[in-house]
């Protein structure tokens, strides 16, 4: 292996697999049952050490839109050690993530006279639908016994987020995506050595970090619509999908048979997005 990948290796895999791990390890030794406040906590703060390491000390305020991610991250964290119901902070961190990458992409354009305030209007009330329902069946999709195929498919779905955006044109955003993705593997690890819940723990930065990122690769980059709403609905579709499943594989393990789906929605996503990627001028 070269020098640079390497390095690729270590500050996006690495660093933060280890933060978040060392944090969830300590938690259950220490103080095993505040794994609601710890989860998100460790999966923030995991998250920023791979994205300084990879990218530098995050700036403030932004020049780019995609620098917003360790702010957004940060607020994720916070909103997630607050006494709010799944559904109310859900709201809370569609609005804040939809409100400021729309922002940014149209600020220069607000104050123009042609600016299309209905068509404009429809498109972020669709863009929160789609975050809230997101959130909703990403918080469906994490309930249930424990089950350390749960962490796995998140994992796996996270990749997937990851792979697709990479092949849409923006290896930045895509390498923000395997980042979280490395959080989410030390989560699985260390589920294999002793049971760490509730999974529903992982949604308030999972479902504020996912849109964001798609949102990001839609709007400056050529993440093709098909693909992020495939990624968006993969926890609705799951969830639907594992209710009808037979009933063997339902009896024997549900989230394995939710794992199954939502890999399936990821992997045409990443299918779907390298059929539409540019070609490679040489």
């Amino acid at each position: 292996m070269t020098p640079l990948i390497l390095t690729q290796i270590g500050t996006g895999i690495l660093v933060p697999a280890c933060a978040t791990g060392s944090i969830l390890l300590a938690a259950q030794l220490l103080k095993p049952g505040a794994n609601r406040f710890v989860i998100p906590l460790a999966l923030a703060i995991g998250f920023l050490a791979g994205y300084v390491a990879t990218f530098g000390a995050p700036l403030f305020p932004p020049r780019e839109s995609g620098q917003w991610l360790p702010w957004i991250t940060l607020a994720a964290a916070a909103c997630a050690l607050l006494p709010l119901t799944p559904r109310w902070r859900s709201v809370a961190l569609g609005l804040l993530v939809t409100g400021l990458i729309i922002h940014r992409h149209y600020e220069l354009e607000w104050l123009s006279a042609n600016f299309p305030w209905l068509k404009n209007g429809a498109q972020v009330f669709f863009i929160l639908a789609l975050n809230y329902t997101f959130a909703a069946s990403l918080q469906k999709f994490t309930d249930g016994p424990p089950s350390a195929w749960t962490p796995f498919a998140l994992m796996i779905f996270l990749c997937t987020v990851s792979l697709t955006i990479a092949l849409s044109g923006s290896a930045a955003l895509g390498q923000a995506a395997g980042i979280l993705t490395a959080t989410l593997g030390a989560l699985w690890i260390l589920h294999l050595w002793r049971p760490i819940e509730p999974a529903s723990a992982t949604t308030a930065i999972l479902a504020t970090l996912v849109p964001a990122f798609l949102l990001l690769a839609y709007f400056y980059a050529d993440l093709p619509a098909t693909c992020g709403l495939i990624l968006l609905a993969a926890p609705a579709g799951a969830c639907v999908a594992a209710h009808f499943s037979p009933k063997k594989l339902k009896a024997k393990s549900p989230a394995f048979a939710r794992a199954l789906v939502i890999s399936f929605f990821g992997l045409i996503a990443v299918a779907l997005a390298w059929y539409f990627s540019p070609a490679l001028e040489y």
